[in-house]
């Protein structure tokens, strides 16, 4: 029952398909020792280039990155069905690159998730340091491997509810949204702190004498909102591995469960030879429990699932026997290797999953609505009308990361709920700087588009500056101060003379010129009255209409 009388008998390690099989319509690959340090090389590069397009992100990093710096999240599936759906838009910029990655998925299976996802490296790097010890404990409860498997498609259904009703919600658990969004918040800034504490330390010590200017190395100290939130995200995926390994790949990732429906026609499959003992080896080795019912007193036939697969290769390196093959099986063929059993839904729980989607739905949209926004909600420049903003951001924190002042943060309750973790420019914070355009560079889904310097300053507009005359220091005493007039980028703060009875005499004033005023904040930043500054931007006269280029097919790949 369990072997393939008809499979060929092992031969010695090959690196390439056996060529009697060219043309059958099947192929089968051995070394699967190999191929295991092969997948972990992969993983180990992906996550690389992963980190190294992250790092990129900055206004000289662009500038020397061969690829697009937002290409893992451009190459996400349910990002882009997701952001079409819910947004009614083309993504064009966006459709080659994740269409790659489906197509990959319908020929091969879920190798983006073995061989790929920065995520899934992150959660197999965390089980290796730091869980290895559980691995006997985590064996023991493999029997609860369908207990919670189908939990990603119940995800899956809601949000593509929601998204059918305008809300975007692939945040709160697409892989590479939250791992960029981790890096941005939890990453960067402790990486800093490292880099300018060392820095001082080197140029404080009286035991070493560089001829070096380590300031001039330091780097400006990010702090993002939100960071413990983020944090626990991620540290609770981390955590579920303690108890199954690979917890979050397995029954929680949405994209997972997108890319296991696609994996099911593929043509890479598993295969038993004959001479299998049933040493149950292969269920216990497989990385998501893709392997049931081996032992033989198993009532259920002997099956591989591959919607679980993410072909890591161990069953067939742990394999006493040696009979498991990874074969490259056509339609013709396919008799010959593990049956698959389908996708079983419950329709009580499917039916409750799309009523969580309406009900996520409904509550974001009322509790969101732009006319509960705060005037403090100034969006970066570049965004879309705050709707079609809303349905198109994936709070992926690229933006954030790439702002120079740091200005960027994400969304407390200026937004609403549904706005939640958007980005939003906090002058108090920083200002956002006259000559850079780099977030509308960055954004994947374009919720953020493209401008130029003379865009920014002529038709794009965030908020405008308001002085509060009540704490103004020019205007509460007659002292003169010309602070907001000095740092302006864009000469809108003008004074004017105005007579004050109580001083006798006439004062300085400052005023806004409303046409000149874009909303950048630096004049909140650098005003001296604390904590409250007397001039703050505010969303009033705020204008996100401009001639924004439109993206390309060929875009997705090239475009930096």
């Amino acid at each position: 029952m369990f072997a393939d009388d008809e499979a060929p008998e092992r031969s010695a390690p090959l690196p390439v398909p056996e060529p009697s099989c060219v043309g059958s319509g099947c192929g089968r690959w051995s070394s699967p020792t190999g191929v295991v340090q092969l997948r972990r090389l992969s993983q180990l590069l992906f996550l690389g280039l992963f980190v190294y397009l992250f790092l990129c992100a900055s206004q000289s990093g662009l500038r020397h990155a061969f690829l697009p710096v937002d290409l893992f999240l451009r190459a996400d599936p349910l990002i882009a069905l997701m952001t079409m759906l819910g947004a009614r838009v083309g993504m064009a910029h966006m459709v080659l690159p994740s269409l790659l990655v489906v197509l990959v998925t319908l020929f091969l299976g879920r190798v983006f998730c073995g061989w790929v996802c920065p995520l899934g490296t992150v959660i197999d790097l965390f089980d290796r340091l730091f869980l290895r010890g559980k691995k006997q404990a985590r064996a023991e409860r493999r029997s609860d491997t369908r207990r919670y498997r189908n939990l990603k498609y119940y995800f899956l259904l809601a949000a593509f509810v929601a998204a059918a009703g305008g809300l975007q919600c692939t945040y709160v658990f697409d892989p590479l949204s939250l791992l960029t969004r981790t890096f941005t918040c939890c990453v960067l800034t402790p990486t800093q702190l490292g880099w300018n504490a060392l820095l001082g330390l080197l140029g404080g010590s009286q035991g070493f004498r560089f001829n070096v200017d380590f300031d001039a190395l330091r780097v400006t100290q990010f702090y993002f909102r939100q960071t413990a939130v983020v944090f626990l995200m991620v540290a609770g995926i981390l955590a579920l591995s303690s108890y199954q390994e690979r917890f979050w790949c397995r029954n929680l990732c949405p994209l997972g469960g997108l890319l296991a429906l696609f994996s099911r026609v593929s043509f890479l499959r598993h295969r038993i030879a004959s001479g299998c003992t049933h040493c149950t080896r292969c269920e216990l080795g497989s990385r998501m429990g893709a392997y049931e019912n081996t032992s033989k007193k198993a009532e259920e036939p002997f099956s591989h699932q591959l919607s679980e697969c993410v072909h890591c290769y161990r069953c067939a390196a742990v394999c006493p026997e040696g009979v498991i093959e990874v074969a490259q099986c056509g339609p013709a063929k396919r008799a010959g290797c593990l049956p698959q059993e389908p996708v079983a839904l419950s329709r009580r729980r499917a039916l409750g999953a799309a009523a969580l989607g309406v009900g996520w739905l409904a509550t974001n949209k009322v509790s969101g609505a732009p006319k509960y926004q705060s005037d403090r909600c100034i969006r970066p420049p570049g965004a879309l009308p705050e709707t079609e903003f809303l349905q198109a951001c994936t709070r992926c924190g690229e933006c954030m990361r790439v702002c120079p002042t740091n200005a960027l943060q994400p969304a407390l309750g200026e937004a609403g709920l549904e706005g939640w973790m958007t980005p939003v420019l906090v002058p108090k914070i920083g200002p956002c700087v006259e000559q850079c355009t780099l977030c509308g560079q960055v954004c994947p889904t374009d919720a953020l588009r493209r401008f130029t310097v003379k865009q920014k300053r002529e038709d794009l507009k965030l908020g405008l500056a308001v002085v509060n005359q009540n704490t103004c220091i020019a205007y509460n005493g007659g002292r003169d101060c010309i602070v907001c007039a000095e740092v302006c980028s864009y000469s809108a703060v003008l004074f004017k003379d105005i007579r004050d009875d109580a001083l006798g005499r006439k004062k300085r004033v400052p005023t806004v010129d409303e046409k000149l005023c874009i909303g950048c904040g630096i004049c909140e930043k650098e005003c001296p009255v604390i904590p409250e500054h007397a001039i703050v931007v505010r969303t009033l006269r705020e204008n996100r209409s401009y001639n924004a280029p439109k993206p390309s097919l060929w875009g997705g790949f090239t475009r930096r």
